[in-house]
């Protein structure tokens, strides 16, 4: 892991594609802000993880909810699951 240290209103690019500006800090608390093209999902870390759960999960047996699949896959392709394969996306 990279641990940078920045102050409000600098930022630290991932690639040539991604921004990140630290907006304000205090309180404990750091904003972000992320800019980001739309291909590219950015989403709070526990908002990730339920949408992964949400892909893993069957929502009757042996389907899973295609639509948000392709939602999570960042190059819009459609993902097909299979469940009984243990299918998890690589996110």
């Amino acid at each position: 892991m990279l641990v940078l240290s920045r102050k409000a209103g600098q930022r630290i690019m991932v690639g040539d594609h991604v921004t990140i500006t630290v907006v304000q800090l205090g309180c404990g608390r750091v904003r972000l802000g992320i800019e980001a093209p739309a291909e590219v999902p950015v989403h709070r870390g526990e908002i990730h993880a339920r949408l992964r759960a949400a892909i893993a999960e069957p929502l009757t047996e042996g389907h899973v909810d295609t639509q948000l699949a392709a939602r999570m896959d960042g190059a819009g392709k459609q993902i097909s699951a299979s469940p009984a394969a243990g299918f998890i996306p690589a996110i």
